[in-house]
């Protein structure tokens, strides 16, 4: 079975957050997913940030019926553990441990992106893992 959305919220633009009852959550922009009869009227941004959970459904939908298979959302969220990270109020009361944990947190995150990155980006998470990886070695 698939895990479930638990909460979702408007972002901004084409983008909801999302939280799936296994604990992953983050955004995905689904201004390119807009196409088709059901999706036209979504393309009107005051329109679609009248999203909603549909808890029966495990889905976000809007009045006219449109929504996404919750499967879709979930392989195209894009996790940013580093921004979440950093917006929460208790990273300085956090151990050392704790702190530590959460790099593995990032790393895997990353690492399970890798595929989808461009050159570019490959070549600036290589440059900070090899820096995370000297600073752990001092």
């Amino acid at each position: 079975m698939f895990p479930e959305i638990v909460d979702s919220k408007y972002v901004a633009g084409y983008k909801v957050w999302l939280k799936f009852d296994d604990g992953k959550e983050g955004e995905i922009d689904l201004k390119g997913e807009l196409w088709g009869e059901i999706f036209e009227p979504l393309n009107d941004v005051n329109y679609f940030k009248r999203v909603r959970l549909d808890k029966e459904l495990g889905t976000i939908c809007w009045e006219n019926g449109a929504d996404f298979a919750p499967e879709f959302l979930y392989d195209n969220l894009k996790t940013d553990y580093i921004t979440q990270v950093w917006e929460r109020s208790d990273i300085r009361n956090m151990s050392i441990d704790e702190r530590l944990e959460l790099i593995g947190k990032i790393r895997d995150s990353i690492e399970a992106e890798r595929d989808k990155m461009t050159v570019t980006d490959a070549r600036k998470w290589e440059a900070v893992e090899a820096g995370l990886t000297s600073a752990k070695d001092e």
